[in-house]
């Protein structure tokens, strides 16, 4: 809990990893920004001993679950390799340990293709739409439950990709975005005050592996096992649901599972709390 202006307010984590590459002029065409949203002192408390207790099964309590590590049997999860029981029982655990935190996913999709198609040369960086597109489902989200919130990065090996990306964040906090949701028959804008009001912090908060495992932020590590499931869910409903090169156009009734939204580029935003991971 937190106190703005004399009000007691829930107060939330979203914790973000990054799929795909940012770069515009990368030969790959999908960037996907995955949000984790927790209560902060649930992810404080509950969720590392639940994360404790599976990785002391498996006596890896000094490793990060990072999905790459994990699907190649590397680094700390070597004992993976040639034991499919072991490597079963893994996987399964894991899905129940994941299933079993209550978080709130929000997947965002930016389709490079579509953006060159759309702006040519006036498109923006991909992580900037989406970053953008992040902020305004957090604060929606934060909006809906009454709460404020701050955000969460796992630092990235190059330092130099961080200070850009906590400078845009400066940068959306300060300026709003031109949307900011739907409001009767209209949208409204996203201002800096309106921001300030739900997001408390104009700094993102990195964390390097050393300080994920030392103050348990697992959060960050939720993300990664998601990001990249989630990035496949959206791709396969867009090139589902898209035709030719046309924007698709998401049809709830044929898609019962999400709740689609066609604004601006590519989200979706799953309505359950609990998510089933496959590996």
């Amino acid at each position: 809990m937190i106190i703005v202006f004399g009000f007691v307010m829930q107060e939330y984590i979203c914790y973000i990893d990054e799929s795909g590459d940012h770069s515009m002029n990368s030969k790959t065409r999908w960037l996907c920004l995955t949000g984790i949203i927790m209560e902060a002192e649930y992810a404080k408390t509950n969720v590392p001993y639940q994360f404790d207790t599976f990785k002391q099964s498996y006596n890896i309590t000094n490793a990060v679950l990072h999905l790459s590590d994990i699907k190649n049997s590397s680094r700390l999860f070597n004992f993976l390799q040639n034991n499919p029981e072991i490597k079963t029982s893994f996987y399964n655990d894991l899905s129940t340990l994941l299933s079993s935190v209550n978080f709130h996913i929000i997947g965002i999709v930016v389709d490079k293709v579509f953006l060159k198609q759309k702006y040519g040369t006036f498109a923006n960086e991909p992580y900037h739409y989406a970053i953008k597109m992040l902020v305004e489902k957090f604060y929606n989200y934060l909006r809906k439950y009454n709460g404020v919130g701050r955000v969460c990065v796992e630092a990235r090996n190059n330092g130099a990709l961080d200070t850009p990306l906590d400078d845009y964040f400066k940068f959306i906090y300060h300026n709003g975005t031109r949307y900011g949701g739907t409001h009767g028959s209209g949208q409204y804008i996203l201002t800096p005050d309106m921001i300030a009001s739900k997001i408390v912090s104009s700094n993102i908060k990195f964390f390097n592996k050393k300080k994920i495992l030392e103050d348990k932020i697992n959060g960050l590590e939720i993300c990664d096992l998601l990001c990249n499931p989630v990035m496949q869910i959206i791709k396969e409903d867009i090139e589902k649901y898209s035709k030719n090169t046309t924007r698709p156009a998401f049809d709830i009734r044929q898609c019962p599972v999400y709740e689609k939204e066609q604004i601006r580029e590519r989200i979706i935003q799953p309505r359950k709390y609990m998510f089933e991971w496959q590996p």
